[in-house]
């Protein structure tokens, strides 16, 4: 088995909430997609997947700031 690890895209949402579901964090695509608006475009984040099999099986943020609120 190999695992990948490669910056997120926005076509990584729908799985990554999956994977935030399963942690217990209710999340929806959209939810991420809205935060990968602020994490894409700030210069200091990072979001990281790490791909086994073609899925997405974790994720990684880090950002300098946190998020606008809702």
């Amino acid at each position: 088995m190999t695992v990948t690890v490669r910056r997120a895209t926005p076509a990584d949402a729908d799985q990554i909430a999956g994977l935030l579901c399963q942690l217990g964090y209710a999340s929806t695509a959209p939810d991420v997609e809205e935060r990968f608006t602020f994490w894409f475009d700030h210069p200091f984040s990072a979001v990281l997947v790490a791909q086994l099999s073609g899925r997405v099986a974790g994720s990684w943020r880090d950002n300098g700031t946190a998020p606008p609120s809702k």
